[in-house]
């Protein structure tokens, strides 16, 4: 299994990451929250949980956190730990041994890596590339292998491009709004324009419905699971979609949103087009989740776990709040029938050189 993380900010990373799993017939699958293969290449598996617990080998490319990638963290429970590693080797392909600033580690647990290649991460890939090649043509018999995995794993690629699609189908007319629609809708709107996914959420994210082409399309989320990092990035990043001539999209949570909704008025200012989207559940949700999951496992109520951590009675009335900062704002949108015709109404006024921002009343999952 290959992974690819912080590549994700660099478009020139595309060919070489796909022509790697290509040659060495791995299966791929995303980091958390980053966007680096092609969501229709046949060999990537974002989105099957399974994958990388079966994995023999993995080569994480420029992960930020490899020990999440394999679970290796403490669960909710105290005393359990997650999966971790078990047999398998890892190989981190990256400078993240360069990013100790002491003498003493305080970022957490150590990674459980097997082999550790320093280099830039796009120079590396090159590099593996021609090596793997020197080595395919001394072993008889090699890409009559590669050649069977790929095989397998494209079946797996069609086995999950067919659940996702199905899930889509089955939430099509969800109320609240499911986020397969909500994903989907969006996308509709936008994928015959150069459009650059500015900022994401990862909890709500239904994978294989947004066609990615590769680095550079998906800036992701923070580092750290930061609320409030939302609108300030997203206006950032379409200061700079707007000089390459790109379609800037956002998608933030009602949270994330109202932390520093005043990044808005920046973009009215500055006259940067930009089309922001609510992901709105009305929950921290986040917090409410995990207050739930304590709550169970103290034996408490978890139907209590909204208090404190909701935006309901009164509702927050999100659309004005974006007005009063410049942006047009639209919703909130109730109803699945009406995104098409909101989000067709908020491309135009970001086609105009305006700020739309559009409310949309989801489901947490």
């Amino acid at each position: 299994v290959i992974t690819g993380g912080r590549i994700m900010y660099r478009p020139e990373a595309t060919m070489p990451l796909v022509q790697l799993v290509e040659l060495i017939g791995a299966a791929y699958v995303e980091d958390r929250n980053c966007t680096c293969m092609p969501t229709n290449h046949l060999q990537n598996l974002t989105g099957d949980a399974g994958v990388v617990g079966k994995a023999d080998v993995i080569l994480a490319v420029d992960s930020l956190d490899v020990t999440m990638i394999v679970d290796g963290y403490s669960s909710r429970v105290r005393g359990n730990i997650g999966a971790g590693v078990g047999r398998t080797k890892i190989i981190d392909l990256s400078l993240n041994e360069f990013a100790g600033r002491a003498w003493s580690r305080a970022g957490g647990k150590l990674a459980p890596t097997t082999e550790q290649m320093l280099a830039d991460p796009v120079i590396g890939l090159n590099q593996l590339i021609e090596a793997v090649k020197t080595k395919l043509a001394r072993k008889r018999g090699a890409k009559a292998a590669i050649t069977a995995r790929i095989n397998r794993i494209a079946k797996a690629h069609a086995v999950l491009a067919k659940r996702q699609q199905s899930a889509l189908k089955r939430r099509w007319s969800d109320v609240a709004i499911s986020p397969h629609r909500f994903v989907h809708e969006i996308w509709e709107a936008v994928k015959l324009k150069p459009t650059l996914l500015t900022v994401r959420g990862h909890r709500a994210w239904p994978h294989g419905l947004w066609e990615f082409k590769g680095c550079g399309s998906n800036l992701g989320h923070s580092g750290g699971g930061g609320v409030g990092y939302g609108p300030g990035a997203m206006v950032g990043a379409a200061l700079a979609a707007r000089d390459e001539g790109k379609f800037a999209v956002g998608i933030l949570g009602d949270g994330d949103f109202q932390m520093s909704a005043g990044a808005l008025w920046t973009a009215a200012h500055m006259r940067v087009p930009l089309l922001c989207i609510i992901n709105n559940n009305t929950s921290w949700y986040n917090d409410e989740e995990h207050q739930a999951n304590i709550a169970a496992i103290r034996k408490r109520p978890p139907e209590n776990a909204y208090i404190g951590t909701t935006t309901r009675d009164p509702d927050v009335d999100l659309a004005k709040n974006a007005e009063s900062h410049g942006a047009v704002g639209i919703g909130p949108i109730t109803e699945p029938g009406d995104l098409a015709p909101a989000f067709k109404r908020a491309v135009k006024v970001v086609e105009d050189g305006g700020v739309a921002v559009v409310d949309v009343r989801t489901s947490n999952l």
